[in-house]
C-alpha cells in the first residue's frame, strides 16, 4: 500500500481508525476502524452515499460498535499499533 496514493479524505480516516483502535487498547487497525472512521467524518460521503442506498445508519454504527468491543485487547504496557492483515489486503485491492 502506497499512502501518497489515497486521498486526504481517507488518510484522514486512517488515522481517526488508528485513535479508535488506541482508545480501545486493540493491537491492530482493522476494517470495522476504518468503516467507523468513515461513517464519523462530518462532511463524508460514505454517510450521504450509505443513506441514498436506506442503509440504517444507527444500526450500522451499532453493529460496528459491538464488533469493535469484540476484538483483541492488549492490557497494560505499550504495543506497536499496526495494520492488520484484513485491512491491508482490503488496501491493495
Amino acid at each position: 500500500m502506497r499512502a501518497d496514493k489515497l486521498t486526504h479524505s481517507f488518510q484522514s480516516a486512517l488515522g481517526e481508525a488508528q485513535s479508535l483502535a488506541v482508545g480501545k487498547n486493540n493491537p491492530a487497525i482493522e476494517p470495522v476502524h476504518v468503516m467507523k472512521a468513515l461513517l464519523n467524518e462530518a462532511e463524508g460521503t460514505v454517510s450521504a452515499l450509505l443513506q441514498a442506498l436506506n442503509i440504517d445508519l444507527q444500526k450500522l454504527q451499532a453493529s460496528l460498535d459491538q464488533s469493535i468491543d469484540q476484538l483483541a485487547q492488549i492490557v497494560g504496557g505499550s504495543h506497536d499499533l499496526q495494520l492488520s492483515n484484513d485491512l491491508i489486503r482490503l488496501l491493495n485491492k
